[in-house]
């Protein structure tokens, strides 16, 4: 049914949520988020709360998803994004989509697999009307190492193979 919904659909209206991750005296990421309305919420994060993705110790994709989840979705953020996603389920042709903004002294913090986020327990992107986006904001981009992100995963929605997407 969600195939054939889709499918219908003339026109798709994407509402972004810009999400910027900003360190604050070593101790803290502040989260700053802003909705397709210019709806604003911020969080602090201790480092201590990201320690256990960022932890030597190899834990699944799965796992970091989870934790991923819920250190991106909790506090204010999380009512913001509740309320838009909310707006999403009842209009048949809106999607969401995370932009995720990571700033170049924070690269360790954008290669965590944000892919496998999870939201309310299942993973963001199984469901094709939400997509993520992440990008590195630096004002000199010759600080930046091409080999910067060792892995990525893709995950796109192809209803009954009706598009030729290269592999």
């Amino acid at each position: 049914m969600a195939d054939q919904e889709l499918d219908n659909i003339q026109e798709v209206h994407f509402l972004s949520i810009e999400i910027h991750f900003r360190g604050i005296e070593g101790k803290y990421y502040l989260l700053t988020a802003t909705g397709p309305n210019s709806e604003y919420a911020e969080r602090s994060i201790e480092l201590a709360e990201l320690e256990a993705i960022s932890s030597k110790e190899p834990i699944g994709v799965i796992k970091k998803g989870q934790l991923l989840g819920d250190i991106l979705f909790s506090g204010k953020i999380q009512t913001l994004f509740q309320n838009i996603y909310t707006h999403i389920l009842s209009e048949r042709n809106s999607c969401i989509r995370l932009r995720l903004h990571f700033f170049s002294d924070f690269l360790a913090l954008a290669q965590h697999p944000w892919d496998a986020l999870e939201f309310n327990g299942r993973p963001f992107l199984f469901n094709p009307r939400h997509s993520i986006v992440r990008t590195i904001d630096t004002l000199s981009p010759s600080r930046i190492k091409t080999d910067t992100f060792s892995k990525l995963l893709i995950i796109s929605y192809n209803p009954e193979n009706k598009y030729d997407i290269p592999t």
